[in-house]
């Protein structure tokens, strides 16, 4: 039976996250999160340090917190989203169970950005070197059993490496390097998955102060295109004469043919960006258009902005961009992918769980959760619901039937299998 979101459950999740009070609160949970005492620095300043690299970090972070099939199908590789509220900013435990809810394994604790590879045998992520409590974040890769555990690369503790993602080959992880101490070039890199060796920039962010000429942010994970050749990534540029404005790019993984594929508006609308992007873009099967996500508030009514949010696909090249749905509410959306074997596309926002045809033609609820991905073949989505109080990852098939709870979360807050 398909599970779908009611009225009440849906005005109770949509978070208003275009409001001034919303970013209040996303800066006092950042605050909060960076408090940890460090011997030999000063604590107030440790904080606002980590608070203002934590506001570049947050947006990067719900995507990776979808489900992942392994690419046979034979399991899932989920993280455990203890405290709804603060979902991207905590350190959680991931695991792994199979399709059918038998053998839930713990995988590794304090993972951030976990990402599995192509092979299903290893799990890159980034963590924090001071107890999992502080800023700057470096990048290791271990088996799925905890074991053959490196870092990547071995550089000094300064850097600040996240959002790993592995190449379809899985010869390479792409990564963003960012803020943090760090004096050399900050941008986008990919490296060799052995030793972290071979290490090219393949887009380097300008790095003036705000408000002056550029200065640019990474604001999304960064995605392989199907044939490993091309890397998609959103970028927040800040120029002085305009403001700030999203870049949704391409470049190719030997650094050639760097594309601005799509541009928002730049600017303020009353301390409200006009137009952005919203997470990762997902490339469509055969390589030849992404999909993303776009924010732009509306016309205020009676002192609140409400905000447009559509999802759209675009040619690689940067033409051919088209809206295919325009969302009810303007909350989140959380995951974003498109099914390679079935022409659609999946996302999550509100609570709820979403399908859409490419072209518009069928889009559709199927189901209630706050973040899912395909399976390998099409045929079943794994959906994880953290409302739920004993229906934490299910699966269902494209049409939200056949629902199979796989893990439960128990009264003493543990995830437990569902068998």
């Amino acid at each position: 039976m398909t599970r779908m979101i009611g009225i009440s459950q849906l005005v109770r999740r949509l978070p208003r996250l275009f409001s001034d009070n919303w970013m209040m609160v996303v800066l006092i949970m950042i605050g909060a999160i960076t408090t940890g005492s460090d011997p030999g620095c000063n604590n107030a300043q440790q904080r606002q340090d980590d608070s203002d690299e934590w506001s570049y970090l947050v947006s990067d972070a719900p995507q990776a917190f979808a489900p992942q099939w392994s690419p046979d199908g034979s399991f899932i590789l989920f993280t455990d989203l203890r405290r709804p509220g603060a979902l991207w900013l905590e350190p959680d435990d991931v695991y792994t169970i199979e399709p059918d809810g038998s053998n839930l394994r713990s995988v590794s604790k304090h993972a951030r950005w976990p990402s599995l590879s192509p092979d299903g045998s290893r799990i890159a992520y980034s963590v924090t070197h001071r107890g999992q409590e502080k800023l700057p974040f470096y990048i290791v890769s271990s088996k799925l059993n905890g074991s053959d555990w490196r870092r990547l690369p071995k550089e000094p503790h300064t850097l600040n490496d996240v959002s790993p993602a592995w190449s379809p080959d899985g010869q390479r992880i792409a990564f963003t390097r960012t803020w943090r101490g760090y004096t050399g070039p900050k941008g986008i890199y990919t490296m060799d998955v052995e030793n972290g060796f071979d290490l090219i920039r393949v887009f380097r962010f300008s790095s003036g102060t705000e408000g002056d000429a550029a200065t640019d942010v990474h604001h999304s994970g960064t995605m392989w295109s199907p044939d490993g050749g091309t890397l998609a990534f959103v970028v927040v540029s800040h120029e002085s004469d305009i403001g700030p404005r999203d870049i949704l790019y391409t470049v190719g993984s030997d650094r050639s043919g760097l594309t601005r594929v799509f541009t928002t508006e730049p600017g303020y609308r009353r301390k409200i960006r006009v137009d952005s992007i919203g997470g990762p873009p997902a490339w469509s099967p055969d390589g030849q258009r992404l999909a993303f996500i776009r924010y732009i508030p509306k016309p205020p009514v009676e002192g609140y902005i409400g905000v447009s949010v559509t999802l759209n696909t675009i040619n690689a090249d940067g033409t051919g961009v088209r809206t295919v749905v325009e969302l009810d509410g303007d909350s989140r959306v959380d995951s974003l992918s498109w099914s390679r074997n079935r022409n659609e596309i999946l996302f999550t926002s509100g609570g709820g769980v979403f399908v859409a045809d490419p072209d518009g033609s069928d889009y559709r609820q199927i189901g209630v959760g706050a973040y899912a991905s395909w399976s390998p073949d099409g045929s079943r989505i794994a959906v994880i619901d953290v409302e739920s109080s004993n229906e934490y990852l299910f699966t269902m098939t494209p049409d939200g039937s056949d629902v199979r709870v796989l893990v439960r979360r128990e009264a003493d807050g543990d995830l437990k299998a569902a068998k």
